[in-house]
């Protein structure tokens, strides 16, 4: 199977540092060579560095007039060729601002819904779609049975309480409880806060920090980064390995720069499916303590792995003392449109989210939290469900791709539904173009960080039929062959 080492660029302090601005004019120095008129050479020479990387995306271009200087041209040249790669995607503008190699995302706003390709159902989209964005099974065959025990319930239910229970049910707090408690992390029903989703579960915490700065996982999942976004979180990324977090990237942050919380998906991280190492578990309890530092642990994959081991203890079971939060859900194991998370929190951390959570919605609705308090004590039973059907999604994707999309490569991942895929070269963002052209859609690295970095890795998922995965991947394939001569049989003498 296809694999490549783990590799991260990081600066002196261990962060992941912002994009090289590249000297621009020397990327071109040789733009003249070729035949056809200057405007074609110079546009192709431009979009030839964009497509392999000389120039990353997100680079801010010299303007028209700098760069006409610089290479000895007419300004109406330069911002012709400007204008035709605009045409195409391959550069944009921002108003006042300047221009950048890549297309324009679909907002420059700190918070942005464009980011959220993870969780934003697009099937409504014409049936020959092929939807590579959603990382999300169909709901468990357990579903209707449960939905069929509770319906005689609800009418009881219903004659009991007025239907406002802002922390939760008791009876699915309890089962949650549980679940943590059989995990060697010892919880009481009053440590666990319901929610709508883990993503609600994440904005509330989000909502704690406030303005402050917190470091958190590159890649990650990008609902995640917008929730600390729209609480104008100033963000700090950290490196992954195939280890999960590099922890100890933290112990080199500068002391001015020091974050109040690190968010982690500790079990599995998305995109990439590692699982952070018990030694950086231990790391980052002992670090909470030392430094007074929360950790937000999202464990909202935790259910959805390739292999029948045993889920890693959470880092709340390794430090009684730390400072942990600890986010669930029931959405990827049992179904999306379930919308069931939590967080467990020691102490006042629980006190703190719950008038947040009141505030918010007045309590997640009754019916579902009742109908997942029926799933929750099969989750075993849908675990392993769960599981055979990603090791044959996986094994499908996997081999389609080493078939028809041999240059392509991945580390197999430990957890979650995704493969987190590496070009060999060209630009994520403008393949993902090109490839909705032909129909599909595809998840562009840039949207997992919070530095727009990953500009050669595309998400794609294995939660799709067999056959619909077959057809993507062949889909892929074409637009990869007409893709791929495009950056490859530019003039070499456009690269420096």
């Amino acid at each position: 199977m296809p694999g490549r080492a783990w590799c991260n660029r990081r600066n002196v302090s261990g962060l992941i540092s912002g994009t090289r601005t590249p000297d621009v004019a020397s990327a071109l120095a040789d733009w003249k060579r070729g035949h056809g008129p200057l405007l074609a050479r110079l546009a192709g020479a431009l979009e030839a560095a964009i497509l392999r990387g000389v120039i990353p995306a997100g680079t801010r271009l010299p303007s028209e007039r700098d760069l006409a200087r610089e290479l000895v041209l007419s300004r109406s040249t330069v911002v012709a060729a400007y204008d035709r790669l605009k045409a195409e995607g391959r550069i944009h503008t921002l108003r006042g601002s300047g221009t950048y190699a890549g297309p324009a995302p679909s907002e420059r706003d700190p918070f942005s819904a464009g980011h959220l390709l993870s969780i934003v159902d697009n099937r409504e989209l014409p049936r020959q779609t092929v939807e590579f964005t959603i990382a999300a099974l169909p709901g468990s065959r357990e579903i209707a049975p449960a939905a069929a025990r509770l319906a005689a319930k609800l009418g009881p239910m219903s004659e009991r309480t007025p239907g406002y229970l802002p922390l939760g049910l008791s009876s699915l707090r309890r089962e949650i409880a549980q679940i943590y408690t059989r995990r060697g992390l010892p919880t009481d029903p009053e440590q666990i806060i319901v929610t709508s989703g883990a993503q609600q579960a994440i904005a509330l915490v989000a909502q704690l920090f406030r303005g402050s700065r917190v470091a958190m996982e590159d890649p990650t999942n990008p609902a995640s980064l917008d929730a600390f976004r729209a609480a104008g979180a100033e963000i700090s990324a950290v490196a992954v390995d195939g280890d999960g977090a590099r922890v100890d990237d933290l112990d080199r942050i500068p002391p001015g720069e020091q974050p109040r919380a690190v968010y982690v998906a500790s079990t599995f991280n998305n995109p990439t499916g590692t699982a952070i190492s018990l030694a950086r578990r231990q790391k980052l309890a002992a670090l909470s303590r030392s430094e007074g530092w929360t950790i937000i642990e999202d464990e909202t994959l935790c259910d959805i792995s390739l292999h029948d081991a045993p889920l890693p203890p959470a880092i709340a079971a390794l430090d009684p003392a730390a400072a942990v939060y600890s986010i669930g859900s029931a959405c990827k194991l049992f179904w999306g449109g379930l919308r069931i998370g939590w967080v467990r929190g020691s102490g006042d951390l629980a006190t703190r989210l719950a008038p947040l959570k009141i505030v918010a919605d007045l309590g997640t609705s009754l019916v579902g939290q009742a109908l997942c308090a029926e799933l929750l004590p099969l989750r075993d039973r849908v675990r392993a469900e769960r599981r055979e059907q990603l090791q044959l999604r996986y094994g499908t994707l996997a081999d389609a791709l080493a078939r028809s999309l041999p240059s392509w490569t991945w580390n197999e991942p430990r957890g979650g539904s995704s493969l987190w895929i590496e070009l060999p070269y060209g630009d994520s963002a403008s393949f993902a173009q090109d490839a909705s052209r032909a129909g599909v859609t595809l998840a562009p690295g840039a949207a997992f960080s919070s530095t727009e970095r990953h500009a050669r890795r595309l998400r794609v998922p294995f939660v799709l039929d067999p056959d619909i995965l077959r057809a993507g991947v062949d889909r892929l394939a074409r637009v990869w062959e007409a893709y791929a001569p495009r950056v490859t049989t530019l003039p070499l003498d456009a690269v420096v």
